[in-house]
């Protein structure tokens, strides 16, 4: 499951989004996986968000944290954070230039 850019149909998020520019957010350690994972730790001012990843799923990229198996088999997501689509896109565009997959 990836982060959500979209308010979902429950309307549980009330419009809140993480502001990259605000937090000085920069893409550091990307380290291609295979051809369809990249990781990578986003730093931003105070905090860091390690482990996140870069998908490449079938409807293109999407950005997704650590998550861990839990007993019943499932995956559980470790944080969510909520980004615009703007945001997601920027973000994508500079994972993908920090791993060297794509340029500028």
């Amino acid at each position: 499951m990836g982060f959500k850019t979209k308010d979902s149909k429950d309307n549980k998020q009330n419009g809140a989004k993480f502001d990259m520019v605000a937090t000085e957010a920069i893409v550091q350690n990307a380290r291609v996986v295979t051809d369809d994972l990249i990781t990578f730790t986003l730093k931003c001012h105070g905090f860091s968000l390690y482990n996140m990843k870069l998908v490449n799923g079938k409807k293109g990229y999407f950005i997704t944290p650590p998550s861990v198996k839990g007993s019943n088999g499932a995956y559980y997501n470790q944080y969510a954070i909520y980004l615009s689509e703007e945001d997601e896109k920027s973000l994508i565009d500079s994972v993908l230039v920090v791993a060297g997959v794509e340029e500028a």
